[in-house]
């Protein structure tokens, strides 16, 4: 089982599937996390896809999932910041999250805190689809239209990079981790791609 778990972290890592696969987003951050990194991870589709695709190496995750609070995420990396200056600080988090506090982003260019938000944008709270589906109820009320958030947090200050081409992702990372302003990579990711909620073993 971890063989294969494994050979499914690699099988993401060399994806470049468009719409961006949400686990090729999670390999792609691995990759340019430092080992003693902070992740704050908010709640969605994509907490599943980080939690059972980042494989720690030291860094530190802070994590609400089983409260289910979503805008979790950037709050949590703002204090991160502030109480570790010197530690690279990155928030996890998905469109729904992202978009119910969004306004603090103005808040790490205010205060000069460099946080790192990586946005997993499919359009849906993937999360309750889930659960609609599952309950053989139609997909409905999920769906809702995004702003560009890549310009957003440019037009507040900060960096700003919009990912729809894996390709480009792993340069606007290394770009975004040295800045030293708050920075934001929107990525486009797969509406239809999910992760599971469990894995189950036959």
């Amino acid at each position: 089982m971890k063989k294969e778990h494994y050979e499914e972290l690699e099988t993401d890592a060399q994806d470049l599937s468009i719409p961006v696969n949400p686990g090729y987003v999670v390999q792609a951050i691995k990759r340019h996390a430092d080992t003693d990194a902070i992740i704050c991870v908010d709640v969605g589709d994509h907490t599943y896809w980080f939690y059972k695709k980042f494989m720690c190496e030291g860094q530190k995750t802070l994590m609400c999932a089983n409260i289910a609070s979503m805008g979790f995420g950037l709050p949590a990396a703002l204090s991160a910041k502030l109480d570790n200056p010197d530690r690279q600080v990155i928030c996890v988090t998905g469109d729904g999250g992202f978009g119910m506090l969004m306004a603090d982003f103005t808040t790490a260019v205010r205060e000069e805190l460099g946080i790192n938000v990586i946005v997993f944008n499919d359009g849906k709270l993937k999360n309750i689809k889930k659960e609609e589906l599952r309950s053989s109820y139609p997909e409905f009320g999920v769906s809702f239209p995004n702003p560009d958030f890549a310009e957003y947090a440019k037009t507040t200050g900060g960096e700003g990079y919009r990912i729809e081409d894996p390709a480009k992702l792993d340069k606007a990372l290394e770009e975004a981790f040295k800045s030293t302003k708050p920075s934001l990579i929107d990525v486009v990711v797969d509406p239809d791609k999910t992760a599971a909620s469990t894995k189950r073993v036959d």
